[in-house]
């Protein structure tokens, strides 16, 4: 091997590194904007079950049916969020999301309860 291969093989080695690194890191940039859509959805609907638990608890019967179903909601909501915490906690343990995890700072997340 001449000292030109030598230079080529570590340029394509680093180009290869790098480019598998932003590849990993756009990805789960892109899982923790689904999970922050997710969290911001919660945040709209406990807020909408405040107004309505004290609309039902003021004896309001006609918002009662919508106060169940934003209960129902808000419970789902947290199951996926939970659901997505926990796919995006594996993938930052994964051997192939590992690297650039650490190299960018990704930590791991809280679920809710």
């Amino acid at each position: 091997m001449h000292g030109g291969d030598i230079v080529w093989i570590t340029a394509l080695v680093v180009l290869g590194f790098t480019l598998y690194s932003f590849y990993t890191w756009a990805f789960l940039v892109r899982h923790r904007k689904i999970i922050s859509y997710i969290e911001r959805d919660i945040l709209e609907l406990e807020e909408r079950e405040k107004l309505f638990r004290r609309e039902v608890a003021s004896g309001n019967d006609f918002v009662k049916e919508k106060y169940e179903k934003i209960l129902k909601l808000l419970e789902r909501a947290k199951e996926d969020y939970n659901f997505e915490v926990e796919k995006f906690n594996r993938k930052l343990k994964s051997p192939l999301y590992f690297i650039p995890a650490k190299l960018f700072g990704e930590v791991p997340l809280e679920k809710k309860d």
